[in-house]
């Protein structure tokens, strides 16, 4: 009876180290990266992953992602867009002919715009339509392929607070701008209260010297850090996010 004990016990211990084996193997496979060149070890990794599993990113091709891309205006609200303003896009119709970026352009420019989009605008200055004066659609055809800068980027993720109802309830922002402009030497005007709140919430930080570099481009893995965080912040806060994949 003891061996027949024995040769029971042995037999369930092999059983659960054979589980113990499969699910190792399934969560490893579960774990690799999605991008050849965003390995474990790169620090972007987590938010690159979790971009492209809800479908907000995709790579450049041949596997990769390409982290230290410089993000263009029209290749950030193109992530922003899909997952904050995904009804209005969806109801948006662009003109025939249309450039591959006009949707999340004018969807973006119309309901979460940045200090540039709003700047050109407001005060025009560009191809000027004698009919119609400068409107969104000239931002948009100027902007499209230039390099954002952060302090655009931040308004944005502003605008998606702003969008939830979320703006007014992040605790400490004075104590935020005063921090900021002890660090900065001041902030602009047209980013006094954006940059506040979305530096108090959490979704962006200074560098290893506290610096916002507001003047700075974006590259695409702080672009991925950047969504990320505003998407778990506004989920994690009652907000509306999706996770439509996008093409």
């Amino acid at each position: 009876m003891k061996k027949l004990f024995n040769k029971q016990r042995a037999s369930l211990a092999l059983a659960t180290i054979m589980m113990i084996s499969i699910i190792a193997g399934v969560f490893a496979a579960n774990t690799s990266p999605t991008f050849t060149d965003v390995p474990t070890s790169h620090w972007a990794y987590s938010y690159v992953e979790e971009a492209a599993n809800n479908g907000w990113v995709n790579g450049v091709g041949n596997g990769k992602f390409a982290t230290n891309g410089t993000l263009t205006f029209a290749e950030f609200y193109t992530m922003i867009v899909p997952v904050f303003a995904a009804d209005e896009l969806d109801a948006y119709q662009a003109p025939a002919g249309s450039q591959w970026w006009q949707s999340y352009m004018y969807v973006g420019g119309e309901n979460l715009p940045s200090p540039t989009i709003s700047f050109d605008t407001f005060y025009g200055g560009g191809t000027g339509r004698p009919d119609h004066g400068y409107e969104l659609q000239d931002s948009i055809d100027k902007r499209a392929t230039e390099a954002i800068p952060r302090s655009d980027a931040i308004t944005i993720m502003w605008q998606v607070l702003k969008m939830n109802g979320l703006d007014e309830q992040v605790p400490g922002v004075e104590e935020a701008k005063a921090k900021i402009e002890a660090q900065e030497g001041g902030l602009p005007l047209i980013v006094d209260t954006s940059v506040p709140v979305c530096y108090a919430a959490g979704l962006i930080s200074g560098d290893q010297n506290g610096n916002l570099n507001l003047d700075n481009t974006l590259t695409r893995a702080e672009g991925c850090t950047m969504l990320c965080n505003l998407a778990d912040y506004v989920s994690e806060h009652g907000g509306d996010v999706s996770t439509k994949p996008v093409n």
